[in-house]
């Protein structure tokens, strides 16, 4: 009897882990390299997350994603696709080689708290990965491009459009306008609005469009994605609705 309870305890521990990581984001912080750990800074923008069956992330240059499988402690990648864009500079492409290569060979896995290691089948660490939480939302954003018609467009030359996140309300300036609404975070979904602005008459047409387009594109977000330094946010169909730094 105690046998069996000690066999349910255990597989309980293994399914509890596997569900674990579905639905989970997370920002690479060290991979294996001749012996070594190499630090990898939040702001290069190297991620992986995964969804139900599918994994997917950015390598700190391209995109990448392709299926995984999870029994118990086991994980392991199908062939990941990725885009083939010019990395910036060779310290970049080192990295994306690197972090590709270790995912495939990841065998298993192993969580400690917010800290998922990723290992080969000899049980070496090859991947560190730190989770990546929805709070790293708050603080104050500055817009870069704003979807508008059927196209995402820069902001207007010369202005700098803010949004900024509190606790449970935002508030911030479409370039000609002061605004403030609530928002509800659940995990990295996100919905705003009703959006309340000053009514102040915009010294071009330019930024009269802007501000609409703002205004508008924030009463649609659904949710949000964090790489380094840079925030989307997104509708319900996953269209980027805005652009934005800090």
């Amino acid at each position: 009897m105690k046998s069996l309870v000690y066999l349910m305890i255990l597989l309980g521990t293994a399914l509890a882990q596997g569900a674990s990581l579905e639905n989970t984001r997370w920002t690479l912080a060290a991979y294996a390299q001749g012996g070594r750990f190499v630090q990898v800074g939040p702001e290069v923008g190297a991620t992986l997350e995964f969804t139900q069956n599918r994994v997917g992330g950015q390598t700190g240059c391209n995109s990448f994603g392709g299926n995984y499988t999870l029994e118990g402690d086991t994980l392991r990648f199908g062939p990941l696709m990725q885009t083939m864009m010019a990395c910036p500079d060779e310290a970049i492409n080192r990295l994306e080689r690197a972090y590709l290569q270790a995912l495939g060979q990841v065998q298993a896995y192993s969580l400690e708290g917010s800290v998922l290691r990723m290992k080969n089948q000899a049980g070496q660490t090859l991947l560190i990965l730190s989770q990546a939480r929805p709070q790293a939302i708050l603080g104050e954003w500055t817009v870069t491009a704003i979807h508008s018609g059927n196209a995402i467009a820069s902001v207007a030359e010369g202005s700098k459009p803010t949004v900024g996140f509190g606790q449970a309300r935002m508030a911030g300036n479409t370039g000609c306008n002061q605004f403030s609404a609530r928002y509800s975070l659940q995990n990295f979904s996100l919905q705003v609005g009703p959006v309340a602005s000053t009514k102040r008459a915009c010294p071009s047409e330019a930024l009269a469009r802007q501000e609409t387009a703002l205004l508008q594109a924030l009463e649609k977000v659904e949710g949000f994605r964090i790489v380094g330094r840079r925030l989307t946010l997104y509708d319900a169909e996953g269209k980027i609705l805005m652009n934005l730094s800090r």
